[in-house]
């Protein structure tokens, strides 16, 4: 008698739920298991290997090369790219990424996100705390978490003068933004 594909699929498939489901199965499905347990087995011995010089020589070499660097650097600008126009639009109705308070739009460079309450002041608020926020983060790990957790309220777009100038007069003196 000569089987279909279909027929010979459904036949593997009640082979293989009878194996789980037997003794030896659940002992071999528990036996692959740990070995990916932290504590022993081929986990322990990546992490060894790992941390030996020619591990951590092979990880260098890769973060070195520059197609890797070229596309990490890529895929920073663009998420810096996306949060500085999502936050632009929000608050000054532009679609190209700009300050807040001064228009500034010529150099993304002189762009940053900005805590419109403070730094601080945002690790006491309870809506930012339920998504993780933390005061210490800054830079491409801010933009990420930004991203992550759908542009939450409490930020802004501003350049590094106004920031600056809001940073220590509480508001931007030339520009009166708070």
């Amino acid at each position: 008698m000569v089987l279909t594909d279909e027929e010979r699929k459904e036949n593997r498939k009640k082979t293989r739920k009878k194996y789980k489901e037997s003794r030896k199965g659940q002992a071999k499905i528990k036996e692959y298991s740990n070995k990916w347990n932290k504590s022993s087995g081929m986990k322990s011995s990546r992490k060894k290997y790992n941390h030996s010089e020619k591990g951590k020589l092979k990880q260098k070499t890769r973060e070195q090369r520059p197609d890797v660097v070229e596309r990490r650097e890529k895929v920073r600008q663009d998420n810096r790219l996306n949060v500085l126009q999502h936050y632009s639009k929000l608050l000054s109705n532009s679609e190209s990424a700009c300050c807040n308070c001064c228009g500034l739009n010529t150099h993304l460079d002189f762009l940053a996100i900005d805590h419109i309450a403070g730094k601080k002041q945002m690790d006491s608020e309870p809506e930012l705390i339920k998504l993780g926020y933390r005061s210490t983060l800054r830079g491409n790990g801010l933009i990420r978490w930004i991203l992550n957790n759908n542009f939450p309220k409490g930020f802004q777009t501003l350049c590094h003068n106004c920031n600056y100038a809001k940073r220590n007069n509480g508001f931007c003196p030339v520009h009166e933004v708070r």
